[in-house]
């Protein structure tokens, strides 16, 4: 789980009357208009705004004291009338705590598409002096729960919600624990790119800086601490969890804990020991924070349903029953827990454990991970299988997937594998087959007017404007945002799994895709049409005969290309793909993941001695194409106001250290990851603060100046190839180009991979 600081810190400077340490709150109740039957509109929301003031001088706070608070809008207007409350005598040692509200009228709600963040200014007045002040984001919306069927188990602002996200370990090639916020933003982007709406922060209190970037974005949170226990010590790190993150938008329940930890087999001698913090820690949440549910993330393998343990006292105290990897049907944790708690939400807090390699044609059938193999990429089996227990029941609030991207440690299929390959994306950032399969499920068979969609597929979505086709600079390789055929295995020789001496003369090819109809081409040659039904919402989660991927068996092999068309409902061709068998390398191509437009990351790396960029370089055969199988070493260089912090592959047995400049490509790809050294893009003070402390490090701050910030530029070479450069745009601007500013300008807007 990481060691050492990994994350901003900061000392804050206060005068001995200050604001306490996360004591200033605000919460929204909304007034709703409208007519019976249709959406209702918020007419007005009453904001109850709280701050906490401690005294750590020697003597009482003077008479007079006051705080006073104002509200800007989105745009940075002011809006209502600034309230002030009178400060009670404050003892040495002490606090008090003032209340005050303030009303909007036809606020601006926070929901998925349109985030509105207000900011709430409070400021502490002594002697006719301000001594302290504190701004927070508030997001004024409604979020609701239910377990009663037909449901929406789920609304936001009174419109149905179905979760859809992911699970996380918070780490990335090369950076490890250390991950920059660039990097941050373009992991959540890369859940909106494949349909998710939501993060579970497995299984640790979440970066604030992550939690800033999914305010930004319109996304919901599972906010999850780790230790869950009865000791003074456990319990005040949830109260402390929950009075941080409680300003915050996109978080909408806490979670207590993570599977065993939350209820332990009854064989275990300490098991009633956690379980007995579960009243404490229910009543140390709703204290900071009565407007939110807790959950839990409680094991639902094997049939288990909770009570895992005959004396459960956490299913008696969570709002939200959380599972961990239940099985389906009538039989299945949730339908068995449903049955006895009609009402109660029931959430799919971890699922769909799924093992893959990027680009890996054979291999062992994916499972739980734990056998010694080599995983393929194809993996929608288990997937579908997995998910259908939380997506189709109407009762059951969402899925929370394990996981969007691989991970360091947790290692699957046995030595010599390091990393966890449960992600739709491997460790370095590159699409595997699976993300494919949930950009077609989670994202492109979801309706345009579904408020849990994150974005638009058929209409105008793009930042400035215009359809995705307007902007083919951009995004040269989508002709049709609504629409998305992927190929998931390469048009190479067959290759038998388990080894064998004798090698097959035929493959198998499957194909993901939103569209109805798929139609295989090989050669030219057709092999037929296959239909992917539409999965129907409804029943119980049970096993389904809707097959969401297409499969043609014993294809006879014969170097050249295959392809997949697809079709729509009327037999109208909406995508299509080809996948060539690759010829020799004749060269190396860079492109930039991060920043970029098509990522949803900016255009520019900011100069201020942290930003990072991701640099992919791929071995090509004359055609262009990616070479499936290539392996050449490369090598990188950076020039200008950056440095090369490492290489990485994606492989997931890649044992090299990440610092080195050089590392074989897997399948044709490899990855650099870049970091800005210049600070000039920081204010005058801090680079100042910088030059004084900061002697040991490549931070650069003797920059040129801020019109004139010179450029960075990556050389990436490689035996026998030609070597080629690549140009990062930086900046000076944190306004246009930090991180979360990129992150509210893309809210609503599409973002691929």
């Amino acid at each position: 789980e990481g060691g050492g600081i990994y994350r901003h810190t900061r000392i804050v400077r206060a005068p001995t009357l200050n604001f306490d340490l996360n004591g200033v709150v605000a919460r929204s109740a909304i007034s709703w208009a409208g007519t019976p039957g249709a959406t209702p509109r918020a007419a007005s929301a009453t904001l109850t705004l709280e701050a906490t003031v401690r005294n750590q001088g020697t003597s009482a706070s003077s008479a007079g004291t006051h705080v006073t608070f104002r509200v800007t809008d989105p745009m940075g207007e002011p809006v209502g009338t600034p309230a002030s409350a009178p400060l009670p005598p404050v003892a040495p040692g002490a606090t008090a705590t003032v209340e005050q509200s303030v009303t909007l009228q036809d606020p601006a709600l926070w929901s998925l598409r349109s985030p509105a963040l207000y900011t709430v200014s409070a400021e502490l007045v002594a002697a006719g002096t301000p001594v302290d002040g504190v701004n927070v984001s508030h997001g004024v919306r409604e979020i609701s729960f239910s377990g009663a069927d037909p449901g929406p188990s789920c609304s936001v602002n009174h419109q149905p919600f179905k979760w859809r996200g992911f699970c996380d370990h918070d780490n990335f090639a090369v950076v490890g624990m250390a991950v920059p916020d660039r990097l941050k933003l373009f992991r959540a982007q890369m859940s909106r790119a494949v349909g998710g709406n939501s993060r579970r922060t497995s299984h640790n209190p979440p970066d604030p800086v992550m939690l800033d970037l999914y305010d930004a974005l319109g996304m919901l949170v599972m906010d999850e601490t780790r230790i869950f226990n009865s000791d003074n010590t456990s319990v005040a790190a949830m109260a402390g969890l929950v009075q941080r993150d409680r300003n915050h938008p996109s978080v909408a329940m806490w979670s207590f804990c993570n599977e065993v930890a939350c209820e332990p087999p009854s064989s275990d001698p300490e098991s009633a020991e956690p379980q007995a913090g579960a009243a404490l820690f229910q009543a140390a949440a709703i204290a900071a924070d009565p407007t939110r549910p807790t959950s839990a993330n409680t094991p639902g393998w094997g049939g288990h349903w909770p009570p895992f343990i005959p004396d459960d006292k956490l299913t008696d105290q969570i709002q939200i029953q959380g599972f961990s990897h239940a099985g389906g049907g009538p039989k299945g944790s949730p339908a068995q827990f449903h049955a006895q708690h009609p009402t109660k939400p029931i959430f799919g807090s971890e699922c769909c454990s799924c093992n893959t390699n990027r680009d890996t044609d054979s291999g062992c059938e994916s499972s739980d991970g734990h056998d010694t193999c080599v995983q393929q990429s194809f993996a929608a089996d288990c997937s579908q299988a997995q998910t259908d227990v939380y997506n189709l029941p109407k009762w059951i609030v969402g899925t929370m997937v394990w996981t969007l991207f691989d991970y360091i440690g947790e290692p699957s299929g046995g030595w010599p594998n390091v990393i966890g390959s449960f992600g739709q994306f491997d460790v370095a950032g590159f699409p595997k087959a699976q993300a494919f399969w949930y950009k077609a499920l989670w994202l492109l068979r979801i309706d345009d007017s579904s408020a849990d969609k994150p974005f638009p597929t058929n209409g105008h979505d793009l930042a400035g404007g215009g359809g995705i086709t307007a902007d083919p600079e951009n995004f040269p390789q989508s002709d049709n945002p609504a629409h998305t055929v992927h190929i998931v295995e390469s048009w190479e020789a067959p290759v038998a799994y388990p080894p064998s001496p004798t090698p097959p003369k035929t493959k198998s090819i499957h194909v993901y895709s939103d569209a109805t109809s798929v139609e295989l081409f090989v050669n030219g040659v057709s092999q037929g049409t296959r239909t992917i039904p539409v999965q129907t919402p409804g029943g119980d989660g049970g096993p389904t005969t809707n097959q969401t991927w297409a499969t043609w068996t014993n294809l006879t092999w014969v170097a050249g290309n295959v392809s997949a068309v697809a079709r729509d409902d009327s037999a109208v061709v909406v995508a299509s793909e080809t996948r060539r068998t690759s010829g020799a390398a004749a060269g190396l191509v860079l492109s930039l993941d991060v920043p970029s437009p098509i990522s949803g990351t900016g255009t520019h790396l900011l100069l201020d001695g942290q930003d990072t960029a991701l640099v992919r370089a791929s071995v090509v055969d004359a055609t262009g194409q990616v070479v499936h199988d290539a392996a050449h070493p490369v090598t990188f260089s950076v020039s200008g106001p950056g440095v090369l912090q490492g290489v990485h592959n994606g492989m997931n047995w890649q044992h090299g250290r990440n610092d080195l400049a050089t590392v074989e490509a897997f399948h044709g790809l490899v990855r650099a990851v870049v970091r800005a050294t210049s600070v000039a893009g920081r204010p005058e003070a801090e680079q100042a603060l910088l030059a004084a402390i900061d002697l040991d490090s490549d931070i650069v701050t003797n920059h040129t100046p801020d019109n004139d910030v010179g450029s960075l530029t990556v050389t990436a070479s490689t035996p026998g190839l030609p070597a080629v450069t690549l140009s990062i745009p930086v900046s000076t601007n944190p306004g246009s180009a930090g991180v979360k500013a990129v992150a509210a300008a893309s809210a609503g807007k599409l973002v691929t991979f």
